[in-house]
């Protein structure tokens, strides 16, 4: 049997219900119970013996397997992409940021990542051109520019790994997002449908595949459903729910992408589910 004390004394999280442990009387603490997927609070006067009931039966291995769960659950989306020019995990970045301000308070990218995007686009981070049919417009150039932002400084696409290190699959993109990424580029010219894997690479340098034509993108995409979902590869779908991202957001407000989670993974549920409690437990100790 354990006593209220002693269950205060191993359990509170950081100490801060109860901040000192002893063996004196403590008034008006309370103890937490995360059980049966329900947060329970037991608070007395003053600590007293009690019998744990069924509801409540678990034991110490228990609660520190517990809490190791919910810190690695957590900790699991301060990681970012395992790609070539990412970070290991997101952070600040200072005045040398100069390109995809969006994820300056939390990025996953270094600044002079975001140096190259702004001055050489991606051509010397992978010697890949996004003009081979021709120069850019403006605005679809500003959209691929915040693709690359996207890919290059997001922490939540950790979320969305592909079977190749340092690729992703199955993004939802919001729809509208993807509608005017194509009304910006629709009349831009592209002479491949998936810019990952229909490019000729054997130079080392992206090129138009031989016998390629240069077409506008409402030729080849049709739509803004299209374009998300065949212009790379499978990294993007074009999502009508509240659960989708952006690729460029207010940098003044939170990061709208942090709530967005892989709908068809179940692991993925459970995930959110647990950081839920997580969440909730420590709003309760604030």
């Amino acid at each position: 049997m354990l006593t209220h004390e002693k269950f205060r004394c191993r359990y509170t999280v950081f100490k801060k219900i109860c901040p000192v442990c002893t063996s004196a009387p403590m008034q008006g603490c309370s103890t937490l119970f995360l059980t049966s997927g329900f947060l329970k609070s037991h608070s007395t006067e003053k600590p007293t013996d009690f019998a744990v009931d069924n509801d409540l039966n678990m034991t110490t291995m228990n609660w520190h397997t517990l809490f190791v769960a919910m810190v690695a659950l957590v900790a699991a989306d301060e990681k970012c992409l395992e790609g070539p020019h990412h970070k290991d995990k997101p952070s600040p970045e200072g005045d040398g940021y100069v390109e995809c301000l969006s994820w300056k308070q939390s990025s996953c990218c270094l600044a002079n990542v975001t140096q190259e995007i702004a001055t050489h686009k991606a051509k010397n981070l992978y010697n890949y051109h996004w003009d081979r049919c021709g120069t850019l417009s403006q605005a679809c150039e500003l959209y691929i520019k915040d693709e690359e932002c996207f890919y290059q400084c997001e922490p939540a696409l950790v979320r969305f790994p592909a079977a190749k290190k340092g690729y992703v699959k199955g993004i939802p993109i919001c729809a509208k997002y993807c509608n005017d990424w194509f009304e910006a580029c629709k009349n831009d010219l592209t002479c491949v449908v998936d810019w990952l894997a229909d490019f000729n690479y054997t130079t080392g340098e992206n090129h138009c595949p031989t016998g390629s034509q240069c077409r506008t993108f409402t030729e080849v995409y049709k739509n803004g459903q299209g374009l998300c979902e065949r212009m790379w590869g499978e990294a993007f779908t074009y999502e009508t729910s509240n659960n989708c991202m952006v690729m460029k957001f207010d940098s003044t407000k939170p990061n709208p992408n942090a709530q967005v989670q892989p709908k068809s993974s179940k692991a993925s549920r459970l995930h959110f589910a647990w950081a839920a409690n997580v969440f909730v437990i420590f709003s309760l100790l604030r």
